[in-house]
C-alpha cells in the first residue's frame, strides 16, 4: 500500500490524524528534502523547536533538598539540628525550583541527538539539529531513553499544549521508519507495515479532514443504536456496540462513511473482482439501524486508500444510495484533497472515474436487493 506513497502525503495523513494539520502544513516549507522521510520530519522538528524556543521552553517545578548557607523553602529541622548547622548559619532546606528539565524536553533532546547522528539527514540540517541539542544541554535538560512508554507518559496540559505536535513528530522519528518513494525500505517502513495501526490512522485522518476542510456537513463518529428488543438483561448487556467511523450530516442528508485500509480494495472470487461483501454488509447494517431515527435519507460511503487507481462505484441498496470509492495516495496532495471533498457530493448522480460498473461484480447479497445505479455505463 505505502511503498510508492510520497512521504509528504504520509506526513499529512499523520498530521490530520493527530488533529495538527495547520501547524504541520506551516512546518513543512515545501523544500525538497529528497525521498527520505527522516529528512522531512527532522526539518519539521527543527522548525517546531525553533518556534518553541521563541515562545519559551516548557518548565516544571523540581524538588531539591540540600545543605546551604541560610535557608530556602522549608527547613528540615531534625537534620539541621543533628548536624549542628545553625551555629554555622547553615540549614538543610527543601525547596522547589522552575527548571527546563521536563520529561517532554528530555524526549525532544533525545530525538535531536538521534537525528544529529543520522547520516541520511543532510549535513546542513544536522548542524541545526546539533545547535538545538546544545541549547537544551546548556538549559540543563537531562537525558532519557526515548521508549514508547516514555512518550505515552507525557502529560499534555494547557501550559504545554504546543508540545503536542512536537512530541508526535519526535515519537514518529524515534520509533519507526518510512518507506522511500522508490520502493526501497527507508526509515519508517515498520509503521507502514502495521496494518492495524494504519487502519486507525486512516480513520482518524478522514474524520479530522472532514471536520476541518469543509462546512457543508457536520462530521462526527457516532454510536448507532441497534433496532433490537432484547428479551432479558443478559441479552441486552452482550449486544456489541455499533460505532461508525464518520457520519456526515447536513439539513438534507445523512451519510455514513466507513474508512477501510486494505492493500486490495476489491476481492477476487472465481477470477472476478468484486466489492468486499463484509464491508457492504457492515455498512448496510449501520444504515438500516440508523434509518428509523433519521428525518432525512441515510446514505453510505466506503472509502479505501489506493495507489495509482481511482474507483467510484455507485449503487442503490434497498433504496439507499451507496458509494464505494478510492483515493489515490500517490497523487499530489491538492488532488487528494479535491477528491475527498468531492466524495460526499458524488451520490448516485455524481461524476467519477474507474472501470465500467459491469466489469465489477457485486457480492452474493443473499436476500438483500443490491442494484447498481447503471450497470452498463462506464464512469467517465
Amino acid at each position: 500500500m505505502t511503498e510508492r506513497v510520497p512521504v509528504r502525503n504520509l506526513y499529512y495523513l499523520f498530521a490530520y490524524a493527530w488533529n495538527q494539520f495547520p501547524i504541520a502544513a506551516e512546518a513543512d516549507s515545501g523544500e525538497d528534502a529528497g525521498p527520505d522521510g527522516t529528512a522531512l520530519l527532522t526539518r519539521v522538528l527543527v522548525f517546531g523547536m525553533l518556534r518553541q524556543l521563541r515562545r519559551g521552553l516548557d518548565r516544571i517545578y523540581v524538588s531539591h533538598e540540600e545543605e546551604l548557607a541560610g535557608a530556602r523553602g522549608r527547613i528540615d529541622l531534625a537534620r539541621t539540628l543533628t548536624g549542628s548547622l545553625l551555629q554555622r548559619g547553615r540549614t538543610v532546606s527543601r525547596y522547589e525550583e522552575l527548571e527546563y528539565d521536563s520529561p517532554a524536553n528530555r524526549l525532544l533532546k533525545a530525538t535531536l541527538r538521534r537525528c544529529a547522528l543520522d547520516q541520511s539527514v543532510p549535513i546542513a540540517l544536522r548542524r541545526k539539529v546539533r545547535a538545538l541539542h546544545r541549547t537544551l544541554e546548556i538549559a540543563g535538560v537531562g537525558d532519557v531513553r526515548p521508549t514508547r512508554s516514555a512518550f505515552c507518559q507525557i502529560q499534555i496540559h494547557r501550559g504545554n499544549r504546543r508540545y503536542r505536535f512536537l512530541l508526535h513528530v519526535a515519537e514518529l522519528l524515534m520509533e519507526s521508519r518510512f518507506p522511500d518513494e522508490t520502493g526501497v525500505e527507508g526509515p519508517f517502513a515498520a509503521v507502514m507495515r502495521d496494518e492495524a495501526r494504519m487502519a486507525g490512522l486512516f480513520e482518524r485522518f478522514l474524520l479530522n479532514f472532514y471536520r476541518s476542510e469543509q462546512r457543508a456537513f457536520r462530521a462526527s463518529a457516532e454510536v448507532v443504536g441497534w433496532q433490537v428488543e432484547p428479551r432479558d438483561e443478559l441479552s441486552a448487556s452482550l449486544m456489541p456496540i455499533m460505532k461508525t467511523d464518520i457520519v456526515l450530516r447536513s439539513s438534507t442528508r445523512t451519510i455514513i462513511a466507513d474508512a477501510k485500509f486494505y492493500r486490495q480494495t476489491l476481492q477476487s472470487r472465481f477470477g472476478k473482482e468484486t466489492v468486499r461483501s463484509g464491508h457492504l454488509y457492515q455498512l448496510f447494517s449501520y444504515i438500516k439501524n440508523m434509518e428509523p431515527k433519521e428525518e432525512v435519507p441515510v446514505e453510505g460511503l466506503l472509502i479505501y486508500p489506493t495507489v495509482q487507481r481511482n474507483l467510484t462505484l455507485r449503487y442503490r441498496i434497498a433504496g439507499h444510495p451507496v458509494v464505494v470509492a478510492t483515493v489515490d495516495l500517490t497523487a499530489p496532495w491538492a488532488s487528494i484533497r479535491e477528491r475527498l471533498l468531492g466524495l460526499p457530493l458524488a451520490g448516485m448522480d455524481g461524476s467519477g472515474d474507474g472501470p465500467p460498473l459491469a466489469s465489477l461484480q457485486m457480492p452474493d447479497a443473499g436476500n438483500h436487493s443490491f442494484q447498481a445505479s447503471d450497470p452498463h455505463h462506464a464512469a467517465p
